[in-house]
């Protein structure tokens, strides 16, 4: 099993997660091999994939582990994830809380895939507070919170779970961890 997370992992990866925590399984869910150093963002109109070049390119992609994988600083694509992110959300509610650290990491990342995908994953975990969602109660206790159960049902219809974990961080903010539980169940 690979403990790595995706590159920008998707909402349904994060209710994922959250489900094994909140089963008090450890590890991360596995995701598929391309989502390890691509992503998907919310388009003017249709999705956006950013990739994140790999050194040795798509045979190593295919033939390393992910774990195994570094970054390549060959072009401009920590400048193009940057701009692309920026043009699809800098008008969002929670843009100006989230983008300084995510661009502190990707302007500068490390060589390493797990160690790029692990600060973005400990960055958005902390900023979204998802841990509170899993210490705060299992999952009866909170489908039995009234509130929380319909807030978190209203949210979970509301966002699409295909896309990066920070289109629903951006446009809702930290309380966007309420519809996860109910994804994950």
């Amino acid at each position: 099993m690979i403990s790595l997370p995706p590159y920008l992992g998707s909402l349904g990866w994060y209710a994922q997660l959250v489900g094994r925590r909140l089963r008090g399984e450890n590890g991360f869910p596995e995701a598929e091999r391309k989502q390890y150093c691509r992503t998907v963002i919310g388009g003017h109109g249709e999705p956006m994939t950013l990739s994140v070049p790999i050194a040795g390119g798509a045979s190593a992609v295919k033939r390393l582990a992910p774990d195994r994988l570094e970054v390549s600083m060959h072009g401009r694509w920590t400048h193009q994830h940057l701009g692309a992110i920026e043009a699809v959300y800098g008008r969002t509610p929670f843009f100006i809380h989230l983008f300084p650290g995510l661009s502190a990491i990707i302007e500068t990342p490390p060589l390493s895939l797990p160690d790029l995908n692990l600060s973005l994953h400990n960055l958005i975990w902390q900023w979204m507070r998802m841990e509170d969602i899993v210490n705060a109660a299992t999952a009866s206790e909170m489908r039995s919170n009234q509130a929380v159960a319909r807030r978190g049902r209203e949210l979970a219809a509301a966002l699409d779970f295909r896309l990066s974990v920070i289109d629903a961080a951006f446009r809702i903010g930290p309380e966007a961890v309420l519809a996860l539980p109910f994804a994950a169940i």
